[in-house]
């Protein structure tokens, strides 16, 4: 078995038990090298859970800078657009109460669960976890000679893939959404309890 190399080690919250154990690439990775660096994390809680309290952790906490590499480096960090323009706004910093109660507006019309600071009270009291940045050797690729047996060893000449329809390939029903301009411009009040209500400025048109 191959060795790996441990980099970092860091514990979160009370001893753990029994634990699950989570792992993602670092952004440390260089493609072609002969090892992996990737975060192992064991947690008590499942990885839905866990990603919903780093998210509330990168919001609310003040993690410091190797914690917020490693938050950062999360797939479903990455890819959560919401989230990713209120950082943006907020440059790191904990988000004002205007800018909390439109980020979870957004939340809720995209039917996704509200991000409050009082739920990263109450999450950071329960969630336990010990993480390390670990490097691991990899196999390098076998390369390809160009020997082969025999002509059939090659496979059909004719090319079974099916040409892309030029009209179908830009074809694109991706819903567009302008999170970071949702979360900054126009007035914004929340008006009567349960209610909410915002009023978005006209953009000024371009001079020609």
């Amino acid at each position: 078995m191959d060795e790996l190399t441990i980099i970092s080690r860091s514990v979160f919250g009370p001893k753990l038990r029994g634990f699950r154990t989570l792992a993602w690439r670092t952004s440390f990775n260089i493609p072609n090298k002969s090892s992996l660096r990737l975060w192992v994390t064991r947690t008590n809680f499942r990885r839905e859970t866990f990603i919903k309290f780093m998210k509330l952790w990168i919001l609310y906490g003040s993690p410091a800078k190797d914690d917020l590499r490693y938050i950062l480096d999360l797939p479903e960090i990455l890819d959560d657009e919401i989230l990713q323009a209120t950082l943006s706004v907020t440059k790191l910093n904990k988000p004002s109460r205007e800018i909390e109660e439109r980020l979870n507006i957004l939340l809720r019309l995209f039917n996704r669960e509200e991000l409050t600071l009082n739920l990263f009270f109450t999450m950071r009291g329960r969630v336990s976890f010990e993480r390390e940045e670990i490097v691991v050797p990899t196999r390098k690729a076998q390369k390809y000679s160009g020997y082969v047996k025999n002509i059939s060893s090659l496979g059909p000449k004719r090319s079974r893939q099916v040409p892309k329809d030029p009209e179908i390939a830009k074809w694109d029903n991706k819903l567009s959404f302008n999170f970071v301009r949702f979360l900054t411009v126009g007035e914004f009040s929340t008006g009567q309890p349960g209610g909410s209500s915002f009023t978005l400025m006209s953009s000024k048109r371009a001079k020609r």
